[in-house]
Formats: structure tokens, sequence, C-alpha cells
């Protein structure tokens, strides 16, 4: 069954369009139908992705002009990896949806249909917490949570953000799902420690075994897998994807 997942923490900073980008691109490695849908309107995740998006149709058309989402797709350098991109229109989206009912459901039905298409839709979600994000979490079918244990207080980072994501299920998407944890640039050592100090393991969702390593900064302007495939880090999205696969599969 096709899924729709968003990578998402309030905090900015913890790698959520890194790992977006990165897990589509596994995805696609993977030979999984995959869709990355840009909803930031900096467009981050199309500049990492290196996409040229030049005249072509963006999300904001999708949602509003109601393009299909074939009329908006742009192929990458990944045969199995297609690309929605946005722009700096997205900034003005709730008020030319104003009028609209039932708005924060809109990027949802937008982009449900092309469930049928493809294995997995990623939405990569703005830094900023306003309507698009409020959009992104109510369109998400499962949210996987990144924690970077360099940051100071993650535990209060992630806890905060469970409650967020309660409030917001409550509210709009009975149906909305955590689907676990994974961590960034750390180690096991910090991992263990990280977790024999707080109600972690307690918690009911997955925490997935495969930590992100600090990037190279020569991998932080593509793709991993598009510098050095055999990379540690490009390994290490290749067995989070594969991870979250099987966790889809149970």
């Amino acid at each position: 069954m096709s899924q729709i997942l968003s990578i998402v923490n309030y905090k900015d900073g913890t790698g959520k369009t890194t790992s977006a980008v990165n897990l589509a691109v596994s995805f696609a490695l993977l030979e999984k139908r995959t869709l990355l849908v840009d909803c930031d309107p900096v467009g981050d995740a199309g500049k990492l992705l290196r996409v040229d998006t030049e005249r072509q149709l963006t999300l904001f058309d999708l949602m509003v002009k109601k393009n299909t989402g074939n009329d908006c797709n742009v192929k990458t350098n990944f045969d199995m990896l297609d690309f929605i991109a946005s722009d700096l229109n997205l900034l003005s989206i709730k008020k030319q949806l104003s009028l609209k009912p039932f708005k924060e459901r809109i990027l949802r039905a937008s982009v449900i249909d092309l469930k049928k298409d493809y294995d997995y839709i990623i939405l990569d979600i703005p830094s900023l917490f306003g309507f698009i994000t409020y959009s992104v979490y109510v369109a998400s079918d499962w949210l996987f949570l990144p924690v970077d244990l360099r940051s100071q207080y993650p535990d209060e980072v992630l806890f905060n953000q469970v409650k967020i994501i309660s409030d917001i299920k409550k509210k709009f998407n009975l149906s909305l799902k955590i689907g676990g944890v994974f961590f960034t640039r750390c180690d096991s050592k910090q991992i263990k420690t990280f977790s024999a100090k707080n109600e972690l393991n307690a918690m009911p969702f997955n925490l997935f075994l495969t930590q992100i390593p600090e990037s190279n900064p020569d991998f932080l302007n593509s793709p991993v897998a598009l510098k050095d495939l055999k990379s540690k880090e490009a390994v290490a999205y290749l067995k989070l994807a594969s991870e979250l696969i099987l966790f889809f599969n149970k």
C-alpha cells in the first residue's frame, strides 16, 4: 500500500530536508516508485536534489490552480524518483485559499490521487510553523522524527514535538500516526546515553536502529548517493530506507 510520509521536527536545523531528500533517493535506488514534494517556499529540497525547476508548475499550481500531479511532476537524476517543486507563491497560499472550506485538507486532497502511481510520497516540511506546516501534518499518513543529539535538550524537543502531533491529530486527522524516531549526527554511545536518561524506550513508536552520521561538508549540496554511493552517509540512508520499507510491510 502506498504511503504518504513526512520528516518532522518543530526545531530548525535537525536535518529534515536533508533526510527527506536522501531518503527519497534511497527509496528510488531500492526500486521503489517515489515522489518527493517540496512544501517549503524556500525550495531547498529542489536545490539539494539538483533539479531544474525553472518554468515548471509547482505545488502552488497543484493546490490553487487545480493542475494535476502529472502536470507538476519533474523528472530527476534517479529513474524511480519524481519531484514536485515549490516556489515563493506558497507564502501567500493561506490567503489564496482563505474562502475554501477545510483548507488545511487541500494538500492531502492534492496528493492523495497520486498514491496509485507511487510506493512512497515524501512531503518536505517548512521550517517555520504555519499554514503549510499544518497542511503537511494533515496530508501525511506517517510522521518520522529526526533527533539531533548535538542539539540542546533533545529529549525536551522530542516530547514537545509528540505533543504538537497529538494536538494536530485530534484537530484535523484522526488517522495520522507517528512512525518512529531516527537519530542524526550521532554515534551509538550518544544514543545509549540519551536513551538511558529519558523515557524514550517507553514511548509507543519505533526506534530505528540506523544512525545517520555527521555528513562530510562536501555532501551538503547534493544527495549523498550522487557524490559517493559507498560513503558512510549513503549507506546509512539506504539502511534507514530499508528499515522503513520493512516497517511498512509489517
